[in-house]
């Protein structure tokens, strides 16, 4: 997500709206696996794994070992991180198109090419190979 976000700063409008789908995207589907963390019991959330690593099974046979089991604020942080996320997946969304672009440095589009006279250097045969010029000619 902080990729994605870095991202933001450079690509184009279009991007702009699918880096906005692709965050509130996961920003659901995180919070949607985080939800039972934050609002089930303890017991339900760890049963089906204490069970297949113990081999016990019950509800009565499972307490006792989940009991001890004190919950952290964890959860409730991570399901506000992903609200934030959609927040700004949201907020992305409604506002991409009046965002300004990316800068031409990001471009591929031909630049106006500078004319030099005179003998080149190294640095400027190299500048002249990154426009796409051949600076042997």
């Amino acid at each position: 997500m902080l990729a994605l976000g870095a991202a933001l700063s450079i690509v184009g409008s279009v991007l702009r709206y699918i880096f906005a789908a692709l965050a509130a995207g996961a920003a659901v589907v995180l919070g949607i696996a985080t939800l039972p963390l934050v609002t089930a019991p303890p017991l339900t959330v760890v049963a089906g794994v204490v069970a297949e690593k113990t081999g016990l099974a019950g509800d009565d046979a499972l307490h006792d070992l989940v009991a001890a089991i004190t919950p952290t604020a964890w959860p409730a942080i991570a399901l506000c991180c992903w609200v934030l996320l959609l927040a700004a997946a949201v907020f992305t969304a409604v506002t991409a198109r009046r965002w300004k672009s990316g800068g031409r440095r990001y471009r591929t589009d031909d630049a106006p090419h500078e004319t030099t006279q005179g003998p080149l250097d190294a640095v400027d045969s190299w500048d002249d190979l990154s426009r796409g010029t051949d600076p042997t000619r």
